[in-house]
Parts: structure tokens; sequence; C-alpha cells
């Protein structure tokens, strides 16, 4: 029952109970016999306590959480310039034209009229459609992450991670306290190893 905890559900801490229980049984026997078989049954329990502890189950209903989150998260939408209004108001007398016609040149050339050059390219706005696509490609990438939790494949796991976090630098408001904890969130993830060696048999068994 052990073995099979371990080797089709990689329950460890329910297969090191069970070790443990039949220990005990060979106890309530009291027979100086079954020593050895208690000391490899106390090895296969050493084997599994250094098995990584990681609970995938905790990593993936932190997941689930961070994707329920992506609706929220602010995208790095351009800010556009906020115009300031003009000193000299116009008037409607027609016989102030002329200077009308000179405050209104005046206020286009100083405020309207802005030349920046920029040696970094220029994010276009994103139309509702591209919003959508950016949130639900972050959401395609922590599922998939997700799902590799689960399957215990640490490589995956931490290739969708990255992809996640490389469109979240991508679309995303990095300047926001939201997106910065997502991103910071995404870093421990990354981190987090997941990958498990279970031995092939029990010693004891």
């Amino acid at each position: 029952m052990a073995g099979r905890k371990l080797w089709l559900e990689h329950d460890v801490s329910t297969a090191i109970l069970m070790l443990q229980s039949a220990d005990s049984r060979l106890q309530d026997i009291d027979d100086p016999s079954l020593i050895p078989v208690r000391q490899l049954i106390a090895n296969d329990v050493q084997a599994l306590t250094q098995v990584n502890p990681v609970n995938l189950t905790s990593i993936a209903l932190a997941i689930n959480g961070m994707t329920e989150q992506v609706k929220l998260l602010p995208l790095a939408l351009p800010k556009l310039p906020e115009i300031p209004q003009a000193e000299d108001e116009v008037t409607e007398s027609i016989w102030d034209a002329k200077s009308n016609l000179n405050k209104a040149w005046v206020y286009f050339v100083e405020n309207l009229v802005d030349y920046q050059p920029s040696s970094t390219p220029i994010k276009p706005m994103l139309s509702e459609q591209q919003q959508w696509l950016a949130r639900e490609q972050l959401r395609m990438a922590l599922m998939q992450a997700q799902s590799a939790a689960m399957a215990e494949q640490d490589s995956l796991f931490t290739q969708s991670l990255m992809t996640a976090k490389g469109m979240l630098t991508d679309h995303y408001d990095l300047e926001q306290s939201s997106v910065i904890q997502f991103a910071e969130s995404l870093d421990n993830l990354i981190q987090t190893d997941i990958r498990r060696t279970f031995p092939d048999t029990f010693q004891s068994a």
C-alpha cells in the first residue's frame, strides 16, 4: 500500500505513515528475529524523508489565484500629455481678430507642437482585441505552468513561468504596485524547485 501511494499517487507523506504503521505492527509482535526487517523499514522511511517536500497542490492553488488576478492588472497603455490651458483667452470681438489670431498661433506653437527625439521604440496604443489577447496569453502561460506543476514536469513549469514573466514585462504597467507584486510572485515560483526523485523499490519489500 505504501508503494502504491508513492509510485502511483506520489503521496510521500502517506507512504511514510504506512511504512511506520508496518513497523508498529512488527513491534507489537515483539520478535527479535524481525529487527533486521524493521531496520530496512527505517531505511525506507529515511529515504522518503529526503524527497523534496515541495507541496505541489499549494503551488497549483497559488498559480490559480494569480490567474484570477490577471484581469485586474493594468496594461501599459501610452499616457497622453495634458494640454495646458491658454494663458490669454481669445475674445469674440471682431475688432480683436488680429490679436486673437496671434494668441492662437503662439498657443499652437508653444503647447501643441512638441518634438522630442527618442532612441527607444514607441509602443502603439493597444486595441480592445489586443488587450484581451495580452491577458489571455498571460492566463494561458499560467495555466500551462499549473498543469506542469501537477504533472511534475519541472522544465515545462519553469519555461511557462518565464514566458508569463516576459508577457508581463512587455504588456503591463511595471510601475503599478499590483504588477510589481505579481512579478515578485512569478520570480518566487520560478526559483521553486518542484523536482522530486523517488526510490525505485523499498528495501523492506
